[in-house]
């Protein structure tokens, strides 16, 4: 279940209080975004904490709100693609524009994440009232479907183990490591695969190979880099 946000709870934060974590969240995530945009994010927008493995939006529901994440890591499934959305990315847009229900199933990754819930109502009458104010989420989606397709290209043009290397790669380049060297995000077996454009299996085999060869160490879908100077070099 979601819960409330609580600056005095959350770890390692020293907001002072939901106005300025949005503010200061804003300028460093949306620099181009207009103070329209802002006190709209501010004065209706509500800050939920999900835990790992949580739903966050279901498709077919409704989309009478949205929301941008601030900190952590989501997953969806897009026609049997696997996206991934990190600090910044707005989830359920799409179909809040459009008024249509949620197209697909969002889900928290990481150990927690921070997303500011929107109202869709507000938007259309922020969209009608001053549409120029919503141009910079239109660029944020416009580049991330473009950021998708060119890291989608690179990981499929290597091969065999490669392709799993570029997945980690990409997983790390996308959101960083933790202070032991792991990959902040959790991902299955299969999210994997999808990522690789490979078999279940082969990225199983692939997984267990790498570890067999002190790589990287695995707890459950945690992945802590032992190795870390193979993956010093950026993609290909």
């Amino acid at each position: 279940m979601k819960e409330s946000f609580s600056f005095a709870s959350f770890p390692g934060s020293v907001m002072k209080d939901k106005e300025q974590f949005i503010k200061d969240n804003f300028n460093k995530l949306l620099p181009e975004g207009s103070h329209i945009l802002l006190q709209y994010f501010i004065s209706s927008g509500d800050i939920k904490i999900f835990k790992i493995g949580e739903e966050i939006l279901k498709k077919g529901e409704p989309s009478d709100k949205f929301y941008w994440l601030i900190e952590g890591g989501v997953k969806s499934y897009r026609n049997g693609e696997l996206i991934l959305h990190k600090n910044g990315d707005f989830l359920g847009i799409s179909a809040a524009i459009q008024d249509m229900p949620i197209l697909y199933n969002y889900s928290c990754i990481s150990e927690l994440s921070v997303l500011l819930e929107l109202p869709t109502k507000k938007l259309h009458e922020l969209m009608t009232r001053e549409p120029q104010a919503v141009f910079p989420i239109m660029q944020v989606i416009f580049k991330k479907a473009e950021l998708t397709e060119q890291n989608g290209v690179q990981i499929i043009q290597a091969d065999s183990e490669g392709r799993l290397l570029q997945v980690l790669k990409y997983l790390i380049s996308k959101y960083g490591l933790t202070e032991d060297n792991s990959i902040p995000v959790e991902l299955n077996s299969d999210d994997l695969a999808l990522l690789s454009g490979s078999s279940r299996t082969s990225t199983y085999r692939w997984l267990k190979n790498f570890e067999e060869k002190g790589i990287i160490k695995r707890n459950g879908n945690k992945i802590k880099l032992i190795n870390q100077k193979l993956f010093q070099k950026p993609l290909i």
